[in-house]
């Protein structure tokens, strides 16, 4: 049996969680120590932990890094040009670091890891897709300002998709952030909208996915129910229907989101 839940997913802080047959993995770890410790111990999994994945060096994934490590001593996995900028601002220590690389797979306990390149404005950002032992697929993709093909290619067939959905367009643009903030998030390698969040997760689930988290919700130019019915709306013109051809969820700002389990 495998379970995956988001941990924290917003603007402020992310870090989602993935357990299968008594190991597990972070992905992210962009809030406190002490917030990383105490949800571990809630899926009663704070023993389990087998490695940390990092998609890329910004704040709200790495935030909370750092002091988790001082406490324990777990391997901490990304690209190369991540885990430099990492050391080089002493956020991990290089005996932790393990470098991967994008498309080629690598092994975590007995999950299955393959890293996917995100259009995203970061030294390097990645996604990950992970395989359980018993055949099911799992990944977060979020940080990536349009659709690549890229991504399409890495999420064909996936079971559980964590997907960004950041912003609601009209929000972002009467909202309070200054002009080069606005232009930066929706710009090619900010985020993904609702709009564009919803045309993707119609062609994952018509590539065989059943469970779409949205993710990565901004505070200030989203929220869950906003994000749920712009995208539900979109599956809808597709044909697609909640509940019958997928389950759709948002991942909670700031506590741990519904557990699925396979």
């Amino acid at each position: 049996m495998a379970k995956v839940c988001s941990l924290s997913s917003s603007s402020s802080g992310n870090s989602f969680f993935i357990e299968a047959r008594g190991h597990s993995i972070l992905i992210d770890a962009g809030i406190s120590a002490r917030r990383l410790t105490q949800s571990l111990k809630e899926l009663e999994s704070e023993e389990k932990l087998a490695g940390i994945l990092i998609t890329h060096e910004h704040s709200d994934h790495v935030a909370g890094l750092t002091n988790f490590l001082k406490k324990k001593n777990i391997p901490v996995y990304s690209t190369r040009d991540v885990l430099n900028e990492l050391v080089s601002k002493q956020i991990v220590s290089p005996l932790s670091c393990n470098e991967i690389e994008a498309e080629k797979s690598f092994y975590i306990a007995d999950m299955e890891i393959t890293a996917f390149k995100t259009p995203h404005d970061s030294i390097d950002s990645v996604g990950y897709k992970i395989k359980t032992p018993d055949s099911h697929s799992f990944a977060v993709a979020t940080d990536m300002g349009h659709i690549s093909q890229c991504v399409l290619k890495a999420l064909k067939g996936c079971e559980t998709v964590f997907l960004e959905s950041n912003y609601d367009p009209e929000l972002l643009r009467m909202g309070s952030y200054p002009y080069f903030l606005k232009k930066r998030i929706a710009g090619p390698n900010g985020h993904l909208s609702n709009e564009e969040s919803g045309k993707m997760a119609s062609n994952l689930i018509n590539s065989g996915t059943v469970n779409i988290i949205l993710s990565h919700l901004s505070k200030h130019n989203n929220n869950p129910s906003l994000a749920m019915a712009s995208v539900e709306e979109i599956l809808t013109q597709a044909g697609l229907f909640r509940n019958s051809d997928y389950r759709l969820f948002a991942a909670a700002y700031d506590t741990i989101g519904g557990l699925i389990r396979f």
